[in-house]
């Protein structure tokens, strides 16, 4: 069974188990919130944090730790037009829009396609365009919003992400291929899909996204650069060094 919270304040998931979802552990638009203890495993994408408009509460100060999430290779089965339907198949952790998060200590193992992907919803909405979007939620399931930027109260940008002392390992050599994102990986990361990636994508009204990265070991990590087309597509650990920076909390 999927673990799924949404607009909710003050919230710990820990002791679960989740397999065979397309999102296994969810936290979507809710506040202080931990995450631990948990294992997410043969699902499209194992432990979600998103931010979405058009709600009635965003999301911030979340806490990720001592999980495993592994195998999480499973094929997406959502309705076109689903917001989870954005997730490609072999995704650890998939963050959306939000802020103020930390994911430390956990096990982060044999997801295909990459182990940590942060994105905005700018690159959502890019990549769902052309898609019929339903008229209402299916099941407690939020549509993409096409006129997502009407919502003047909603930051599309995450900010504030720490991510550190995790553990990585892919036995994999190749992303899933059904998606251009899939497809991306395999031509600028060959025969190593990366470990952690960032769209690129920052607020242009905000200097600094603060997004900090702080993990040893031979990692593949990808910078994007969605917002120019993914010309400037760039690897390495040390662009997102930040020492001294934390999540917020």
């Amino acid at each position: 069974m999927p673990e799924f919270m949404g607009q909710s304040d003050s919230v710990i998931i820990r002791n679960s188990k989740a397999y065979w979802n397309v999102a296994g552990i969810e936290s979507e638009n809710s506040r202080w919130v931990e995450i631990y203890g948990n294992e997410a495993y043969e699902n499209t994408g194992g432990i979600l944090v998103f931010d979405l408009p058009g709600l009635t509460q965003y999301g911030h100060s979340t806490k990720v730790y001592n999980n495993k999430v592994y195998d999480n290779n499973h094929e997406n089965f959502a309705a076109k037009g689903n917001i989870v339907a954005s997730i490609l198949p072999g995704i650890g952790f998939m963050v959306l829009a939000t802020h103020q998060l930390e994911i430390t200590k956990n096990e982060i193992r044999n997801n295909k396609t990459v182990g940590i992907g942060v994105i905005s919803y700018d690159l959502v909405a890019a990549l769902n365009e052309g898609e019929v979007e339903q008229e209402r939620s299916i099941g407690g399931v939020q549509t993409v919003n096409n006129n997502y930027l009407l919502d003047t109260l909603y930051n599309p940008y995450p900010y504030k992400i720490f991510i550190h002392d995790n553990t990585y390992s892919n036995s994999h050599w190749f992303p899933a291929l059904g998606h251009d994102i899939g497809k991306l990986f395999m031509m600028k990361s060959f025969m190593s899909p990366p470990d952690i990636a960032y769209d690129g994508i920052a607020n242009p009204e905000r200097a600094n996204p603060e997004f900090c990265v702080q993990e040893s070991g031979d990692l593949t990590v990808l910078n994007l650069d969605a917002a120019h087309d993914f010309e400037n597509l760039t690897k390495g650990l040390k662009q997102f060094d930040c020492v001294g920076v934390s999540a917020g909390r």
